[in-house]
């Protein structure tokens, strides 16, 4: 829904489905984490030679995704992550706002 309001703000938007992801819960089982990341690299590469600015998000694994690519590409001014699960060390990182700016 997000990806869709901003398209239609005149915001160009990509939306790359995971290997395996959309069809049947056995197609998970073909494909590893490594392989959702060179996808999403793929994707991110893609709007880099086409767009001046380019900010990364994502939801749930796809978060974490997100902060493997943010981790990579450090000229990247920002990151959003929806329902990031990672475990935190600290009680006081709730009050951290997910929005991430590099």
């Amino acid at each position: 829904m997000i990806g869709d309001y901003l398209h239609h703000r005149g915001i160009t938007v990509s939306a790359p489905l995971l290997p395996g992801h959309g069809t049947v819960v056995e197609d998970m089982n073909r494909y590893q984490w490594t392989d959702w990341v060179a996808h999403a690299k793929q994707a991110l590469t893609e709007l880099t030679s086409n767009c001046d600015t380019v900010f990364i998000a994502g939801l749930s694994l796809g978060s974490l995704i997100t902060l493997n690519l943010t981790a990579e590409n450090k000229d990247l001014p920002g990151a959003i992550l929806y329902s990031p699960s990672i475990k935190l060390t600290s009680k006081l990182i709730h009050l951290t706002p997910v929005l991430f700016y590099c």
